[in-house]
């Protein structure tokens, strides 16, 4: 099983079955999109995510989800069920206000009582590569659409990603953000992006990046950490 995430697919009657292996973030939610929006356009309108080996999601996967599942409740009509996630992602979906817009543990399908069945005859799919900037804002910007209450969750976050479309966000490598009285400071430093704090401006935390784009999503954690951590005080 790899950290980051391995996507398997198959068609099993009506249903376009994608499973996660590892965590679901932002470097499989493109080819995972991109298949899943390939079936869609053949007229395949009942898509199953299988999250029994899924890790842990981030902000960026479970906006994908909800992107999709917008999609499939236009005029053809279809669904997006999430089966297996386990506690802990089913509480970061729920959290999200994403319960209303997918199915989660659906009681009826094709599959119901033939998991290993399904499972058995999986294809992976190719590998995987950093979203780009667009397609983590439009992912934020699904979430938000999903539950209003995410509008202020992820208002830093979608301040920086429309921003970086604009010009080079990253050139001065010192950014700062408010949230009410908590300010926090992002400092970028020989490949690693550190999160600072207030009034001693201690580090907090740290993520490594590999180039532009993949720094734009370490950015986008560390303020969801950081926004967090306001929420829980």
């Amino acid at each position: 099983m790899k950290p980051n995430g391995q996507v398997f697919t198959r068609q099993y009657q009506s249903i376009f079955w994608v499973r996660l292996e590892g965590k679901g973030t932002f470097m499989v939610s493109p080819s995972i999109k991109e298949a899943v929006e390939r079936k869609i356009s053949e007229g395949v309108r009942e898509i199953v995510v299988d999250l029994e080996a899924c890790t842990g999601m981030d902000s960026t996967f479970m906006g994908m989800l909800a992107g999709i599942a917008a999609k499939l409740r236009g005029p053809e009509g279809g669904t997006l069920g999430v089966v297996s996630p386990g506690k802990k992602n089913q509480d970061s979906l729920e959290e999200l206000g994403l319960s209303q817009l997918l199915q989660i543990e659906p009681k009826e399908g094709p599959w119901i009582g033939k998991l290993d069945e399904v499972r058995a005859d999986l294809k992976p799919i190719g590998g995987s590569s950093p979203g780009k900037e667009g397609h983590i804002l439009e992912c934020h910007e699904n979430l938000c659409e999903a539950d209003t209450q995410n509008n202020e969750r992820f208002q830093a976050v979608l301040d920086v990603l429309r921003a970086s479309g604009k010009y080079t966000l990253f050139a001065i490598g010192l950014f700062q953000f408010t949230q009410g009285d908590a300010s926090v400071l992002i400092e970028i430093e020989g490949g690693k992006a550190f999160l600072k704090t207030f009034p001693n401006c201690r580090k907090r935390g740290a993520g490594e990046f590999f180039d532009r784009e993949h720094l734009v999503q370490v950015v986008v954690s560390l303020l969801e950490q950081f926004i967090r951590g306001l929420r829980e005080v």
